[in-house]
């Protein structure tokens, strides 16, 4: 083999080692990508649908419905929040940037 052919081949390898760790953080990140709308509004309406909706106690003042309430209380959801996995959904929401 040549020099030319072994730098050729080392430059294709190099490319398919580029592409696959690309496609492998592009997979992980849409995995661990959650959106207000489709993922964190279910779980609110769940567990929080006595006080924080339309007719509840404390709609007023802090209303589930509005995107904007729930960003800005973050990750202080957690304190309501008893399961892990629904604690986890609420980071994952805050740590993909609060997508609606």
């Amino acid at each position: 083999m040549k020099k030319g052919d072994r730098v050729t081949t080392l430059a294709l390898g190099m490319g398919v080692v580029i592409i696959s760790l690309s496609a492998a953080f592009a997979g992980a990140g849409s995995q661990d990508t959650k959106s207000f709308s489709k993922d964190l509004a279910p779980l609110l309406v769940q567990k929080c649908q006595p006080c924080h909706f339309e007719g509840g106690k404390v709609f007023g003042k802090l209303p589930f419905t509005d995107y904007s309430t729930v960003k800005r209380l973050g990750l202080k959801l957690n304190t309501r929040l008893k399961k892990e996995e629904d604690q986890k959904l609420v980071k994952l929401w805050v740590a993909s940037g609060f997508p609606k």
